[in-house]
């Protein structure tokens, strides 16, 4: 129960369809700048015990600020200075809210983890996966890819059958005012007021170096390369008038290399650290439809095995394939797993 809307109507639900509950809600991790701390977790903290009160529930907050630092900050920041662009919801789901909170489930003698999640669990041949939710802007498929299939088989979503307005009105009829009123985060869990930019500047060494164009030729400087994402062209502050864009990253130089938009579109890319849900992991070409980025239409193409790994050639080129970021595939509705772009 983070004390938002969602994980707190999720509660109302199964409360309502006869489940015993316990309310577990964690304290990640308190951002302390040099000039700021975000206090917020507090207040989240104590709504979702207002929430559990209400519904008559036993509430506990559990510290997992050392798990959640190692695991999740930790190969944020190690992602970024690597030219790489994370999503660190991907990491979380799979080790923090789907681990590590598992972990703690069955310590609590629980049978299963609910959360507020828009996303639908399903089963088929002995094997658990993942369903696009009845809302499709809110889905959130996208972000659990990497969900160990041991794990699926612990999860409820009660969320799943309805749209985002419907839950805010349930909550309304239930008298869960405050909550009902609160307002969807679109930030960074862990610096919900601060760029991570800033935060990542603040915590480790920023080396500066150069743009250079693919033969070579410097454009000018960068400010590092956290600044920056494959495809990006705002910012740059290269003279000129030619429109540039990142390339890629030359870590071992610490530069950055620009060109033309054009050549930014691709169709071929690798995979590494996959993960499958609905089937056991391909030996075979398959072709699946795939999302390279939330948000982004599905796409059709092949994923095909290739030594340890395996490789995604679509139909049509892409903007941007961006690494570090996930190409997740999908059969209609049905998650068939996902890896991380190389």
């Amino acid at each position: 129960m983070s004390g938002g809307l969602d994980s707190s109507m999720a509660a109302a639900l199964l409360q309502q369809q006869g489940y015993e509950l316990v309310g577990v809600t964690m304290r990640a991790w308190k951002y302390e700048s040099k000039t700021t701390t975000y206090a917020g977790f507090d207040d989240e903290i104590n709504d979702a015990r207002n929430i559990a009160a209400k519904l008559n529930i036993p509430h506990y907050v559990i510290d997992i600020q050392d798990a959640f630092y190692n695991v999740v900050i930790q190969n944020f920041k190690e992602e970024y200075f690597a030219g790489r662009t994370p999503n660190p919801c991907i990491i979380c789901n799979r080790q923090i809210k789907f681990g590590k909170l598992i972990e703690i489930m069955q310590e609590l003698g629980c049978e299963k983890i609910a959360t507020g999640h828009y996303a639908k669990i399903a089963s088929e041949n002995g094997r658990f996966f993942l369903k696009k939710s009845s809302d499709s802007e809110k889905d959130q498929t996208y972000f659990m890819w990497n969900i160990r299939q041991e794990n699926l088989a612990k999860i409820l979503f009660p969320l799943s059958d309805y749209s985002k307005i419907e839950i805010r009105q349930k909550a309304n009829e239930l008298g869960l005012l405050r909550v009902a009123s609160k307002r969807e985060s679109y930030n960074l869990c862990f610096l919900p007021n601060t760029d991570y930019r800033d935060f990542l500047s603040e915590n480790e060494e920023v080396k500066e170096g150069n743009f250079v164009l693919e033969n070579g030729t410097i454009l000018g400087k960068h400010k590092g390369l956290h600044f920056y994402t494959i495809g990006q062209r705002k910012g740059l502050e290269i003279a000129g008038n030619e429109a540039f864009y990142v390339l890629n990253f030359k870590t071992e130089t610490n530069e950055i290399v620009l060109g033309k938009k054009e050549q930014l579109f691709s169709r071929v890319f690798d995979l590494k650290d996959c993960n499958f849900q609905k089937y056991e992991p391909f030996e075979f070409e398959t072709e699946v439809f795939v999302k390279i980025r939330h948000g982004n239409s599905l796409i059709k193409g092949k994923l095909k095995k290739q030594n340890f790994s395996y490789c995604i050639e679509l139909y049509e080129d892409v903007f941007a394939v961006t690494s570090g970021q996930s190409a997740v595939f999908y059969e209609n509705d049905d998650l068939l797993g996902g890896g991380f772009i190389v």
